[in-house]
């Protein structure tokens, strides 16, 4: 773990991202879902600056990414650091990188004055929540996602 270096991504990685993306769809069984291309995805983070993204560099090679994205909350008047995905390739998984991911997320969020931070997981992945909820986050069971499709 101690070779895993979190740092912004760079717009040389992006063709590694998109692939990388292309595997996460299929982990979570969202391919016919991805449809996004690598250019829409690069001008989100490097020419609309909507989305950050964070990579796991291990051994010279990107072990996995972290995409986020500020939220507001208006009764408080403060942002929420929504974490929008996370992935570790499975041959790098068991290295601490997610917790790595975490850590410099929350320092993110702090050092931009964010009331918490948020994220969803799916449902059937048990692996993902255990993790969530081992390192203290909790489940929120107040609040019910809608949505509706454009």
């Amino acid at each position: 773990m101690s070779d895993v270096k979190i740092k912004p991504i760079e717009e040389k990685d992006m063709k590694e991202i998109y692939r990388l993306y292309g595997e996460f769809a299929a982990y979570e069984k969202l391919e016919d879902y991805f449809s996004a291309s690598m250019e829409e995805m690069g001008r989100l983070i490097f020419k609309d600056n909507l989305l950050h993204m964070l990579k796991a560099e291990n051994e010279g090679q990107i072990a996995g990414f972290a995409a986020y994205y500020y939220q507001v909350v208006s009764f408080p008047a403060k942002k929420v650091l929504y974490l929008e995905d996370i992935y570790v390739q499975k041959m790098h998984r068991g290295k601490g990188i997610g917790n790595l991911f975490l850590k410099r997320l929350e320092e993110i969020a702090r050092e931009n004055d964010c009331l918490k931070m948020s994220w969803k997981c799916l449902g059937w992945n048990q692996s993902s929540r255990a993790f969530y909820e081992h390192i203290g986050a909790k489940l929120d069971e107040e609040w019910v996602t809608y949505e509706k499709k454009l």
